[in-house]
């Protein structure tokens, strides 16, 4: 059901985001894949749960295995949209007020049915990646759909162009039905 590795090995000291064992499985596993970093240090800010959706069906799921970790750990569920600027190297990460509207829209349901969870909805302007980056310290987990728009590599560090560094556990979700 799900495959839990650790996220150094090898590739790690060649300035790789995650160990080759990781990035290979992350990215060809059958199964969803959590790749876990070491423990966080304390800090007065809760460390939030952040899903990555899309308009794809697959955040349906992606989705609901946030929730269910929010709930699991007892943290706040931030639920990120993304969408890109003209230039792809312009880091704008403002927020993005109309997509917020829709974002929060949509999880009307999921907080009708969640309570205990505490909901954060943003959409900005920008990078995934950019957006971890600025919130580094607040994040415990990053929840993804395997078919995500940019892909895995991104976030394994497959690709050595995108000099951003993941500090929180990955979760990569991907929807099998049940046979």
């Amino acid at each position: 059901d799900l495959l839990c590795l650790g996220s150094l090995g090898i590739a790690h000291a060649t300035g790789h985001r995650l160990g080759s064992t990781a990035a290979t499985l992350a990215t060809s596993a059958l199964c969803p894949v959590a790749i876990v970093r070491n423990g966080r240090h304390w800090s007065a800010q809760p460390q939030h749960v952040v899903v990555e959706v899309d308009e794809s069906a697959d955040s349906v799921h992606v989705l609901d295995a946030g929730v269910s970790e929010a709930r699991l750990r007892g943290a706040p569920l931030t639920v990120l949209a993304t969408s890109q600027t003209q230039l792809s190297d312009v880091r704008d990460e403002t927020q993005d007020e109309k997509a917020c509207a829709r974002l929060d829209k949509r999880l009307t349901r999921h907080r009708r049915s969640n309570p205990d969870i505490e909901f954060n909805p943003v959409a900005v302007r920008g990078s995934t990646m950019n957006y971890l980056d600025c919130q580094t310290d607040s994040i415990q987990l990053l929840v993804v759909g395997r078919h995500r728009r940019h892909g895995i590599a991104e976030l394994v560090g497959a690709t050595h162009s995108v000099p951003h560094q993941i500090n929180c556990s990955v979760l990569i979700c991907q929807h099998r039905p049940r046979l």
